[in-house]
């Protein structure tokens, strides 16, 4: 009788474990399906361009970012705009072909990022080898004694004279705050109809109290254009 009522127990402990497992599995494939979900969705809402590959971001809640491509893909902006305010900011860009597998690793930064401000990333890529990309952001809000700048605040002037094979773009503004500035860092950035068609960057050092921040940039491309947008990334 104790035999019976031993092995009873046995079979009963088993089925336990069984339903146990089978719950924990089931919640396991659940939440990976969720996770999936997830991801997707988060494509979806960063995506705006590439065709040979996706963008997704690791830090949705912080930071959001817009995904342009030109030169049949080989060329992405990154526009990312943080929700905080943040002393600085790193980034790694990882990219991983059609198998998952990591096959570049890109770095990019940023400081004395404020609540709303937008900053460009422009990497060169070979879109052929790419089948995703995710966007990590790593920020510091380590604010204590630290000049933030309203980036808005500088107005620029855009002259744009075509050359052979090319454009060349003069800035002008006046440096709109009450402090000397080390240096102003953007990017001057081409879209033909609305499509991106170029990016370069700027960079102006040295800027004193109401005085002019100036710079001349160089684009040598062959795309028409129609319009062109200013990104400052940082003001130390």
């Amino acid at each position: 009788m104790k035999n019976n009522l031993r092995f009873t127990g046995l079979i009963l402990c088993g089925i336990a474990l069984l339903l146990i497992g089978g719950s924990v599995g089931f919640f396991a494939a659940n939440n990976k399906m969720a996770e999936k979900k997830e991801a997707e969705k988060k494509q979806e809402e960063v995506t705006n361009g590439p065709k040979s590959y996706t963008v997704s971001l690791s830090d949705s809640e912080n930071f959001s970012v817009v995904a342009e491509t030109y030169n049949n893909d080989n060329n992405l902006n990154l526009v990312i705009t943080s929700k905080n305010t943040y002393s600085y900011v790193w980034g790694r860009v990882d990219c991983y072909d059609e198998n998952d597998k990591l096959i570049n690793e890109l770095f990019y930064s940023s400081n004395f990022v404020t609540a709303g401000d937008e900053y460009l990333v422009n990497l060169e890529l070979n879109a052929k080898e790419i089948k995703s990309i995710i966007v990590n952001t790593f920020p510091s809000d380590d604010k204590e004694n630290l000049i933030f700048h309203n980036k808005k605040e500088i107005k620029f002037d855009v002259i744009d004279t075509k050359v052979e094979n090319g454009v060349v773009v003069d800035l002008k503004a006046i440096n709109p705050f009450k402090t000397n500035l080390l240096f102003v860092k953007g990017y001057v950035v081409f879209y033909n109809n609305g499509k991106l068609v170029y990016s370069e960057p700027f960079e102006v050092g040295a800027v004193a109290e109401n005085g002019e921040i100036v710079s001349k940039v160089n684009a040598n491309f062959i795309d028409e254009y129609n319009s062109i947008k200013v990104i400052v990334n940082e003001i130390v």
